[in-house]
């Protein structure tokens, strides 16, 4: 698939609608041959464990999050990976990470599989792809925003993100 797809990612002589379409069509079809594959979620959670050294955390991420969780600051990964895999990686990784879930101050944007009774992959949410990780990272911050959060880091990998915050420093 990635022979098939990739370049339209980049390719600017398609029409951008065009590259939208088939990049989430990559994407879509790609999530559906794992349904097909019969993953249990225990086996996602072994995938990392099994990698545990062939994947790397960014450096002074660990500091990161005890900062996050010192000054309570909102944390979006933003991916358009699949989120157990993430998930699993920063329990594995982070020390701390369980106690900024409790508190809800780290979030993951990214492809999210929904589970049969039997623990088996049966689906997944809306895909994040691409050409729409801004659009739902905006989504997601406009609601903080509501709640007058105003403290957030997102990182992630996106060409073009066009997102505008208002950053106030100080009081």
């Amino acid at each position: 698939m990635h022979k098939l797809y990739a370049h339209y990612e980049s390719d600017l002589t398609f029409e951008k609608n065009v590259r939208i379409e088939y990049i989430k069509k990559w994407f879509v079809d790609s999530l559906d041959l794992l349904i097909k594959e019969n993953i249990h979620k225990n086996d996602l959670k072994n995938m990392v464990i099994n990698s545990k050294g062939s994947y790397y955390l960014r450096s002074g991420i660990i500091e990161l999050m005890h900062l996050i969780e010192k000054y309570n600051i909102q944390f979006y990964v933003v991916s358009g990976g699949i989120y157990q895999l993430i998930e699993e990686t920063f329990i594995l990784s982070i020390p701390n990470y369980n106690s900024l879930v409790e508190k809800k101050l780290i979030n993951i944007i990214a492809n999210k599989f929904t589970f049969s009774e039997s623990g088996y992959v049966n689906g997944y949410n809306d895909v994040v792809f691409t050409f729409n990780k801004s659009i739902v990272t905006k989504n997601a911050i406009n609601s903080l925003l509501k709640e007058n959060i105003n403290n957030i880091i997102i990182l992630g990998d996106h060409v073009n993100v066009k997102i505008t915050i208002n950053i106030t420093i100080g009081y």
